[in-house]
């Protein structure tokens, strides 16, 4: 047989074969194949199978969608069905593939519910811990209009001012607590020289110890650049100072110590106060706890500020002894952050 050739003959492409032999010549041609399936009229030659195939591919396909999503669309209309309070597990889903979702969900669930708690103990600890500076206040408040003498009026006076202090010192911990929560603090760790900002809050606190005759020392290298959250490092930084200058005695001294290694960071902060016992050191870390005993005011919400704060910038603290046994130490421990 003769090999095809092209051949474009009034507009449209051939293949032709030419046969000569006995003095006569044949000529055959047929369509390109390629070009009349790419013709418009051909494309009923693709179309009109799909159309009459379409409805028996899409009606089983949309059963089994249906019937395969009817435990999801159960599982959504029992999870809408429910209260906001309502924050119990949902039952074990007999169905292989959904009980990692229902296991997610039942997770996130119990962690709003911790949440949530965590929310409504902490606001009734708060009523609780402001309701005694308002009852001073009050208390004072109705003394100093019905006071007649000198004494019992600057007596109201001074009981006035001490609750209005302590109800003022309690709102701004409860505001400070709130503060350091890493969930609350979406803001991102930049890099900050922690030596600058020790001798920027040391300062600050200066006035404090000037008023109780106690000596703030600082050691620590030329610099020390970290990963940090800066209002977080600073409620950190400032409860501990605050705590031990209020703790120390008279003529007392408070060392802020800072060593920087290869493998972390670590911040001490001692006093020559009474100290803590051992058994009480963690239990100080809780909300409005406070040691029996201590005669210097306060909320019981410092420590519990400056725990959360050293989370939220990668770090853990622990109390210990003084030196020599005497007074309290305040360890740091800044572990590496990426910025």
């Amino acid at each position: 047989p003769a090999a095809l050739a092209p051949l474009e003959a009034d507009g449209a492409r051939w293949l032709s074969a030419v046969q000569a032999g006995s003095g006569i010549t044949v000529r055959a041609a047929r369509e390109d194949p390629k070009v009349a399936l790419l013709q418009p009229s051909s494309l009923g030659y693709f179309i009109l199978p799909l159309l009459f195939s379409f409805p028996f591919l899409l009606l089983p396909a949309w059963y089994t969608v249906r019937v395969g999503l009817r435990p999801v669309r159960a599982m959504s209309e029992e999870i809408g069905r429910r209260p906001a309070s309502d924050l119990t597990p949902l039952p074990a889903s007999p169905y292989k593939e959904l009980a990692p979702l229902a296991g997610a969900i039942n997770s996130l669930m119990e962690r709003l519910k911790e949440r949530l708690d965590r929310e409504q103990e902490f606001l009734a600890d708060a009523a609780h811990e402001l309701k005694t500076p308002l009852a001073v206040i009050q208390v004072n408040a109705d003394s100093l209009a019905q006071a007649r003498d000198a004494q019992r009026l600057q007596a109201a006076r001074d009981g006035l001012r001490g609750g209005v202090e302590r109800a003022a010192h309690a709102v701004h911990q409860l505001l400070a607590f709130a503060r350091s929560g890493a969930q609350r603090d979406t803001a991102e760790a930049r890099e900050i020289d922690l030596v600058e900002l020790l001798r920027e809050r040391i300062a600050l606190c200066a006035p404090l110890a000037l008023k109780r005759a106690v000596e703030l020392e600082l050691r620590a290298p030329d610099a020390c650049t970290l990963a940090l959250h800066r209002e977080s490092i600073v409620l950190l930084i400032d409860n501990l100072i605050d705590n031990a200058v209020k703790y120390s005695p008279p003529q007392g001294l408070v060392q802020v110590a800072l060593q920087a290694g290869d493998a972390h960071v670590r911040l001490t902060i001692t006093d020559q106060g009474p100290g803590i016992a051992p058994e009480l050191r963690r239990k100080v870390f809780e909300r409005f706890f406070r040691v029996p005993g201590q005669d210097q005011p306060g909320s019981g919400l410092g420590l519990a500020i400056a725990e959360r704060a050293a989370a939220r910038n990668q770090a853990r603290i622990r109390l210990e002894a003084g030196a020599g046994g005497r007074g309290l130490a305040a360890v740091v421990e800044f572990l590496p952050m990426p910025a």
